[in-house]
């Protein structure tokens, strides 16, 4: 039997191998590891639901707070306002009204559970990053012939992609970072930026129909308030009298609250319809301050449209129901817990990378003698030591490195050596 002793295998022993909780062993003495699915031990902040076939952002309770303010008012308009006004023109406007709320609570839900567009974390830098033994803070790459500054983000491992961003509220790294809005719940990227855009558009148009029906029942309203009746009636048809009505009376307050709305509403898609035309980023609006010249993104009126409404959107780049190997608790107690189909590289399982043996199903002849240890793959004992740290002579040369490099180097000195001599301790272990 083999028992492989690295980062993604944990050593067991012989009769944990054997039949203990933490693992099964297949019928050629392998240890195997059991499956779970990915979101079960995620590391950033995002919240998941229906067993992490949707996700969203921690500020989930604002988009409650959203999906009450746009589905509410709706509501009373659609039950109130809508039938006495189309009961006295064309119940078309009815269908029309109804049509338009379910299409902004929709893009609403659609921008609030669509992956952003995260980047998977990386468990170890890339070797390729060093240069003399440590990684620079910061690098140059050009865009369109112009030079743009991408920053090494320790959080994931790697340099954030051009305008990539680290978002600090989900703990991700997301493509073309806009912003986290706090009244969707969720960050704003690369990926459901165009359901965003959809949002606001459609409340906008929602709002001002809205404000254009209602204004338009209280008008006729009053207008039929004494209709047919004749001068010796002393009818009353001032706005008073005509606001007794419930339909009056609540379209009148809806004419108050979609004015206040499409006010801010009505900001925002200037304020992105301007970002869309230029196209900038929220973020680099408000961080960079692009002209016309220096914005290394801006292509032109037409393309920078065609990138944001009709460009293909791209896949997401993670897996949540993907099976890993487990780290710790979380088995999924629905599934196989040893089902090794799909199973993928836990990127993003708690900065390490878990991978499936291949193993047969657990068989009878589960007591074994000790297993073999044989070394982990090469790469993974390579990771933690090379590059090689700088020698003391250069780390003496106060020139080439500053007290942050030489602290960032002894790190990563000492974090070496414990995994060597934890490597040892679990050769030794497994062999007794």
């Amino acid at each position: 039997g083999t028992v492989v002793v690295g980062s993604a295998q944990e050593p067991r022993s012989g009769a944990a191998a054997g039949g203990g909780s933490g693992g099964a062993q297949s019928g050629n003495g392998t240890t195997r590891r059991p499956a779970v699915r990915l979101y079960k031990n995620w590391v950033g902040n995002e919240v998941f639901c229906c067993r992490g076939r949707l996700v969203t952002g921690p500020s989930w309770k604002g988009l409650v707070v959203s999906s009450v303010l746009v589905s509410g008012p709706a509501a009373l308009w659609c039950a109130l306002v809508l039938p006495d006004l189309s009961q006295h023109n064309s119940w078309a406007l009815l269908g029309v009204g109804i049509a338009m709320s379910l299409a902004a609570q929709l893009w609403l839900l659609v921008t609030a559970f669509t992956e952003p567009g995260i980047i998977p974390r990386r468990a170890e830098p890339d070797p390729a990053d060093y240069q003399n033994g440590i990684i620079p803070r910061t690098k140059t790459v050009m865009v369109n012939d112009k030079p743009v500054t991408v920053r090494w983000n320790d959080s994931v491992n790697f340099y954030q992609p051009p305008r990539a961003h680290h978002c600090s509220v989900q703990n991700n790294c997301v493509e073309k970072f806009d912003h986290h809005c706090p009244w969707v719940g969720v960050t704003i990227g690369r990926r459901n930026y165009r359901f965003f855009l959809l949002f606001l558009y459609s409340t906008s148009a929602l709002l001002l129909f809205v404000i254009g029906t209602c204004i338009a029942q209280i008008v006729q309203a009053k207008d039929r308030k004494c209709e047919g009746a004749v001068p010796t009636d002393n009818c009353d048809d001032s706005i008073s009298a005509v606001l007794k009505d419930a339909p009056n009376a609540a379209a009148l307050a809806l004419t108050v609250y979609a004015c206040l709305m499409a006010f801010f509403v009505g900001g925002l898609c200037g304020f992105h319809s301007y970002l869309v035309a230029t196209n900038q980023t929220t973020y680099e609006n408000f961080r960079y301050r692009y002209d016309a010249e220096s914005n290394p993104y801006n292509v032109g009126l037409w393309r920078n449209c065609y990138e944001a409404w009709l460009a293909p959107r791209p896949k997401s780049q993670v897996r949540f129901r993907a099976k890993v190997a487990a780290q710790g608790d979380g088995v999924d107690e629905h599934a196989d817990p040893y089902e090794d189909d799909d199973i993928e590289a836990g990127v993003g399982l708690n900065g390490a990378s878990g991978a499936a043996d291949g193993a047969e199903a657990p068989g009878d002849d589960a007591t074994k003698a000790a297993p073999e240890v044989v070394a982990a793959p090469a790469m993974e004992l390579e990771m933690a030591t090379v590059p090689r740290p700088p020698s003391d002579a250069q780390l003496a040369d106060g020139s080439e490195y500053t007290n942050g490099d030489r602290r960032a180097v002894r790190q990563r000195q000492g974090a070496g050596d414990g995994a060597a001599m934890q490597l040892e301790d679990e050769k030794g272990r497994a062999t007794s």
